[in-house]
């Protein structure tokens, strides 16, 4: 009885020794990188037209600010010339009020005219200042639907797809087409439990990659607040500089120590 408890106890231990030995190794194991884009972006109509074009294809690099789709713009710019003619009708009819009031004003005071017309001709002013906000208002939300006919690259990256067809009909909300920022990405990886207290923000952090063996290095963006429990890891991306375009998203590799 003794030899089979020596031998169930002896046997516990080797088990729990294999055991701890699998874990640290698990720790050791090489730590695997995924680079994805800092930004996605799906952009969407914001007046109803129809789309005329998509400026750019997949994989096509563009710059902030260009143009990566048009719309029909004709009735907007209509509109906009609607507006911008009822603004100036409503400048020169404030102008004019002011004139007479002004004149009114000087005979008001060589007692040449009534208070009772001058009240009125300050409220005509008053109605005229009015029509001019109005119109002015009318003209900027016009210049807003025009321009929103251009849809225009909110950073620099890189086509992605496009997600509805030339000629057919947008309605204000409706994706057109998904783009990525790549000049810079991020580098994701779990990193063991045993290193919280090794790395911090800002830090350098080189990789190797699979693809073409090349190292890159990038700067510590952020560290998970918590823990994942099951993998006792935790989570830090990377800032990686890819101004070149020479990586992609995608891409994966290993930390170096």
């Amino acid at each position: 009885m003794k030899k089979i408890l020596v031998l169930f106890a002896a046997t516990i231990i080797l088990i729990s020794g294999l055991t701890t030995r699998a874990s640290d190794y698990s720790t050791e194991l090489p730590v695997k990188i995924v680079l994805f884009p800092i930004h996605e972006s799906v952009l969407s109509g914001q007046v109803n037209s129809v789309l005329i074009k998509f400026l750019f294809k997949a994989g096509e690099s563009f710059k902030k600010g260009d143009i990566i789709a048009k719309l029909d713009s004709s009735r907007y710019l209509q509109f906009k010339e609607q507006s911008e003619s009822e603004y100036s009708e409503s400048l020169k009819t404030l102008e004019y009020f002011n004139h007479v009031l002004k004149g009114n004003m000087e005979l008001f005071k060589k007692g040449m005219q009534g208070e009772q017309e001058v009240a009125k001709n300050r409220l005509d002013v008053e109605r005229a200042a009015a029509g001019v906000r109005k119109a002015k208002a009318k003209l900027k939300l016009s210049e807003i639907d025009f321009d929103a006919c251009s849809i225009k690259a909110p950073y620099s990256g890189r086509f992605v797809q496009k997600l509805i067809n030339e000629y057919e009909f947008v309605r204000t909300g409706q994706a057109l087409c998904s783009i990525i920022e790549d000049e810079q990405l991020l580098a994701v990886m779990n990193l063991p439990e045993k290193m919280l207290n090794k790395v911090k923000i800002g830090q350098q952090l080189k990789v190797k990659l699979d693809q073409n063996g090349k190292t890159i290095v990038g700067k510590i963006f952020t560290i998970a607040a918590d823990l994942d429990y099951s993998s006792h890891t935790f989570e830090v991306k990377a800032i990686v500089q890819n101004k070149a375009h020479s990586l992609k998203a995608g891409m994966t590799g290993i930390l170096l120590k």
